[in-house]
């Protein structure tokens, strides 16, 4: 959270008194110091982050490396440099991504809901002006 907001400072001294207890917080660990690295060099270092996220279940292994290649393209957007090549060859071998049923069901009801509600405003108006 700190990132987000800006105080990259507090932020960096948080993670240095950091100890991780598991595997997914040690991969988190290692992704916030590639990252703060990367800060100085334009890179992530996917090396590091991919060999500590191995032994973690597909999930976990996923979100830390999808978040290693979203960090890395924030980075690239505000310095205005090309990133989604980049974002694509560090994802390119997580697929393929499922998506839930309740998600689809969502962008489903999202996709339609504008077409039904010109549908009824239409038949509104009709009823009201009796066309």
């Amino acid at each position: 959270m700190m990132i987000t907001v800006g105080k990259l400072t507090a932020a960096q001294a948080l993670l240095e008194d950091y100890v991780p207890t598991t595997d997914a917080q040690t991969a988190a660990a290692t992704r916030y110091r590639a990252y703060f690295q990367a800060r100085e060099t334009g890179a992530i270092d996917m090396g590091p982050i991919r060999a500590v996220t191995k032994g973690l279940d597909e999930e976990e292994r996923r979100y830390q490396l999808t978040s290693a290649a979203w960090m890395q393209a924030w980075m690239d957007i505000e310095s205005r440099r090309p990133w989604r090549d980049r974002f694509a060859d560090a994802v390119r071998d997580l697929g393929p991504y499922t998506v839930p049923r309740r998600v689809e069901g969502f962008i489903g009801f999202q996709e339609l809901a504008a077409p039904v509600a010109v549908v009824l405003a239409t038949a509104i108006m009709a009823a009201i002006f009796g066309w």
